[in-house]
């Protein structure tokens, strides 16, 4: 049941197992089901299929909004821009823990040289290989998982660039396929 809660519908959802299909979220949904978006990404994420989220510029605007009322780191909590923000995030790792403490996988790396990514992190935690053997899968299979406005792409690389260039000086990483 529903019921309004400081000026907001709210209610209980009840979740039940089975196969899921892509979302097709049309642009006229997206001003009253902003809030709802990182749970539907979640679960777009998990269908096999290819999800459309048309009209989602909007994102970034109520963001600008909720990071200019709220007090101070408050709003990493909201923050899609923020959080992919990682210069600052691994500069704070690295403030508290040794180099050779911390092992920062890059997730297009891993996705391409899994078996080698893995040998590393064994290696990283002083894991014996031999134990375990190595037996690639593909779990979910799919052509292309999501699409973005041309718009919303020259956005995104604007806003991350400069921290994208921050990332690759600390660890030394090519991260030039994040910029196309």
């Amino acid at each position: 049941s529903l019921k309004k809660k400081s000026g907001e519908l709210v209610g209980d959802i009840l979740i039940k197992s089975s196969s899921l299909k892509p979302i097709k979220c049309p642009a006229k949904l997206v001003p009253s089901s902003i809030d709802e978006f990182p749970l539907l990404f979640i679960t777009a994420s998990v269908t096999n299929g290819v999800s459309e989220f048309n009209g989602i510029s909007e994102l970034r605007h109520k963001e600008s909004d909720r990071i200019k009322e709220s007090s101070p780191l408050q709003h990493r909590v909201f923050s899609y821009i923020d959080r992919g923000l990682y210069y600052e995030q691994i500069k704070q790792y690295k403030s508290y823990f040794p180099d050779n403490q911390l092992m920062f996988i890059k997730y297009e790396e891993f996705k391409i040289n899994q078996e080698k990514t893995l040998l590393n992190i064994f290696n990283f935690l002083g894991v014996d290989q031999k134990k375990y053997t190595f037996e690639q899968k593909t779990v979910h299979k799919r052509k292309k998982h999501s699409y973005i406005s041309k718009e919303d792409k020259d956005y995104m690389i604007t806003k991350f660039k400069h921290d994208i260039h921050k990332v690759e000086e600390l660890l030394e990483w090519d991260c030039s396929d994040w910029l196309k």
